[in-house]
């Protein structure tokens, strides 16, 4: 509780088609918990729908108006041909003079193309419930119905906008943005997965398929079907019921679909094991002659070997492993001029 304030401002916002520095969202207010308010004065999506949980456990009405404040962040982003539904969420919100100090230059501002886990439609299914503990009515007879539609634009966007280029008719699959394959480290981050150094392909490319993030779309699909089959019990007349039928039952059909896709591409019969699909050892190896690249899309190029060394804390007994360090392939470039669905980038 003592990490929580209240901030204002606007986000600034990152896209290829404009300057960082001049793009900013529209003025908005957040109330919220942060990781810290000394290191980190600013709230972060992936975060605050744990933190929440946490929260409401206490005192559900404050939960409540930190989550109205997060939904009412939703930006719309719909480009110019029309074709990216919903809105997007900013991953990091840094508002306000005395946020915008704390943070290094390079994260203020919010690629418009990045997400963070939905952890906040948790939040939202919780407070949804009626018997779950002794809480406030006005929570799920008044602000779930309120939030609801924001909450099924925010998955929409995800689901749209995430998809892997690979994905396909028969098989949807997604994808973390922003990861960097010039990153200087042997497993470049996502940040955007909320968990920044978890072990993904070596080789950041579009040909990655993220088994989370699929799983929390799937997730969240499974949250609003649910809560729509609440709101529907409840609805003030047959035409509103009518329609958290039908987004319940879409939403079902939606999870059921991603759980198949799961099983055709991230299922290994081999380990008995789930894994993400991308770039890394065991592609073909090619050395490219000295000063040039002949690097291909899919193919992992390598160029010098950094030998680590892994032993005892004495440095007694040590294995030096040679790993591949200098990636220069045409992935990235690929993936830039890939169309990214109709959705701003």
């Amino acid at each position: 509780l003592g990490g929580m304030g209240y901030f204002s401002g606007s986000v600034q916002l990152k896209r290829k088609d404009a300057d960082a520095h001049k793009l900013m969202g529209f003025s908005s207010q957040l109330f919220s918990a942060t990781p810290s308010r000394s290191f980190f004065p600013r709230g972060f999506a992936w975060d605050e729908g744990f933190h929440e949980l946490l929260v409401q456990r206490w005192n559900s009405a404050l939960a409540g108006d930190v989550l109205s404040h997060w939904m009412h962040t939703l930006h719309s982003h719909a480009s110019k041909d029309g074709g990216c539904p919903g809105g997007w969420l900013p991953r990091e919100q840094v508002l306000g003079e005395s946020a915008i100090r704390r943070v290094p230059q390079e994260f203020l501002a919010q690629d418009v193309t990045v997400t963070n886990p939905p952890t906040l439609l948790l939040l939202l299914e919780t407070l949804s419930s009626k018997t779950a503990g002794a809480r406030p009515d006005w929570l799920s007879t008044t602000l779930v119905p309120a939030l609801y539609p924001r909450a099924k634009a925010w998955l929409e966007w995800m689901l749209y906008s995430q998809r892997s280029p690979v994905s396909n008719s028969s098989a949807m699959t997604f994808q973390w943005r922003g990861r960097d394959p010039h990153e200087e480290k042997l497993m470049p981050t996502t940040f955007a997965s909320g968990l920044d150094d978890y072990p993904r392909a070596l080789f950041p490319s579009q040909d990655e398929e993220h088994l989370d993030l699929l799983c929390w779309i799937a997730h969240g699909a499974s949250l609003l079907s649910r809560i729509a089959a609440q709101l529907q019990e409840s609805a003030r007349n047959p035409d509103e019921a009518k329609r958290y039928a039908v987004d319940a039952e879409g939403f079902l059909l939606l999870k059921q679909t991603l759980l198949e896709s799961l099983e055709a591409v991230h299922w290994s019969e081999k380990d008995q094991a789930y894994f993400d699909r991308g770039l890394t050892f065991g592609m073909p190896r090619r050395k490219p002659k000295e000063g040039a690249s002949t690097a291909k899309p899919g193919i992992a190029t390598f160029g010098t070997d950094v030998v680590i060394g892994c032993g005892s804390p004495n440095g007694k007994h040590t294995l030096q492993v040679a790993v591949p360090y200098d990636y220069r392939g045409d992935a990235q470039q690929e993936q830039d001029k890939a169309e990214r669905r109709g959705c701003p980038d």
